[in-house]
């Protein structure tokens, strides 16, 4: 991979979490979740994690089954291509830990949002998981992921999922027997007809060799139209890329899409149909 379509790091905060004293770290691959798309035969589930008041230092991470899905802060979106059939996720948090589970029946080709939602410090698990409805939650959703970094797994964070294994299963198993003596209504779920059917982009040819520019990376645009902000990387771009404000946020939206695609968040032909639009814009 490239300097130009290399990942840039996001640092979480300092926090003491399931006995671990080193700090967790997630890959960042940019702004907007709102653009990531299910891969063939999958579905996406989007757990967001937005901006609120309370809990600004308390780090989350998530599982599905046995299965590391990330580590969120505040601010955060971790876009989880799942396989379609029921799944039981498990979201940690609080000193010491306490889990909280979100059972899900998921169906392929279609997008779930789930908020992790901060209830009050007193309560054990300071955060939960809670479904959100697309269909009369669209803006606040559309505004959450709009703000969010979009975060990806790299090694340091599948590091520090391996070396706290051992903790996050006995809480796990702990969680669960609690989580038997639920009845099948207390269990908050998400069921199949909760999810959306993901935008479908016609295939489109490739761009004319002429058009790109030498190593032209990619970044993307939120659902809005409005430029998606991701970290400060540096770039192979010629002065003139640089030079002005139009041209660098060309730049910038194209080492974005670059990124999303290599991390199978976008497919060839959404890739192709974006990167099109970007160089027609420019």
């Amino acid at each position: 991979m490239g300097k130009s379509a290399a990942l840039l790091t996001l640092l979480l905060g300092a926090f003491s979490f399931v006995g671990c004293a080193r700090r967790p770290e997630m890959g960042l691959a940019g702004r907007d979740g709102g653009l990531a798309r299910p891969m063939r035969g999958k579905a996406l589930v989007l757990f967001i994690r937005p901006d609120e008041y309370f809990g600004k230092a308390i780090a989350t991470s998530l599982y599905d089954g046995d299965e590391f899905v990330g580590i969120h802060t505040t601010n955060t979106v971790v876009a989880y291509q799942a396989e379609p059939r029921p799944h039981l996720f498990m979201l940690l948090s609080g000193a010491p830990a306490a889990p909280a589970f979100l059972q899900a029946d998921l169906l392929p080709g279609k997008i779930y949002y789930v908020h992790i939602a901060a209830r009050s410090k007193w309560t054990r698990p300071p955060f939960h998981l809670v479904p959100l409805n697309p269909q009369r939650q669209r803006e606040t959703i559309d505004a959450w992921l709009r703000e969010g970094s979009l975060l990806v797994i790299d090694e340091r964070a599948r590091q520090w999922d391996q070396q706290n294994r051992p903790s996050v299963q006995e809480k796990r198993e702990e969680g669960l027997r609690a989580w038997g003596a639920l009845s099948e209504a207390e269990r908050p779920t998400i069921r199949p007809g909760d999810g959306v059917a993901a935008t479908a982009f016609e295939p489109s040819a490739p761009a004319e060799p002429t058009q790109e520019r030498s190593p032209a990376p990619p970044v993307v645009e939120d659902t809005k139209g409005s430029q998606a902000h991701g970290g400060a990387a540096e770039t192979d771009s010629g002065p003139q890329e640089r030079g002005t404000g139009v041209n660098a946020k060309t730049a910038d939206r194209l080492r974005e899409l670059d990124s999303l695609r290599k991390q199978g968040l976008l497919t060839e032909e959404e890739y192709r149909e974006k990167r099109r639009r970007i160089i027609e814009d420019f």
